[in-house]
């Protein structure tokens, strides 16, 4: 193997476990609330980002 190519393999490899690291984190994060609105008939409607934000209540 040529040098180029152990370069490319590492970079590759980090890019993966990189890749592999945020995805295992956003699964794993708990709903981010981004702000709050209640309606008129007394009902709080929420803007969230992330899972488990259709069980807020």
């Amino acid at each position: 193997m040529t040098s180029r190519n152990k370069a490319l393999l590492f970079g590759c490899f980090m890019f993966c476990l990189i890749f592999f690291s945020a995805i295992v984190a956003a699964l794993s994060a708990d709903p981010v609330i981004l702000g709050s609105e209640m309606n008129t008939d007394g009902f709080v409607e929420y803007l969230c980002l992330g899972r488990g934000c259709e069980s807020l209540f």
